[in-house]
């Protein structure tokens, strides 16, 4: 396995005025595995990137990714807002 791949299982992010950190770890891990520090424009590119490429996914295997409910609390976020992968 290379120097720089980090497996992962957890993504947390945080953000100050000048730039979006992205914390990479495993479940129940205390330190870190990988920080990434990017500017706010590559961290809104990278999440445009992401989610068109999950959609792509989606529609490939024919189902939706599922995202356990907990995480859907802790992100704040509901299911509704990611759009069902036949609508797209």
């Amino acid at each position: 396995m290379p120097d720089n791949l980090f497996p992962a299982e957890q993504v947390s992010v945080t953000s100050s005025d000048y730039s979006t950190r992205l914390i990479f770890g495993m479940a129940g891990g205390a330190e870190p595995l990988c920080v990434v520090v990017i500017p706010h424009a590559i961290a809104k590119q990278l999440a445009m990137i992401l989610r068109n490429q999950l959609v792509k996914v989606e529609k490939a295997i024919g189902a939706e990714i599922m995202i356990l409910p907990a995480a859907y609390q802790q992100m704040g976020v509901a299911p509704e807002d990611w759009p069902r992968w036949e609508e797209r």
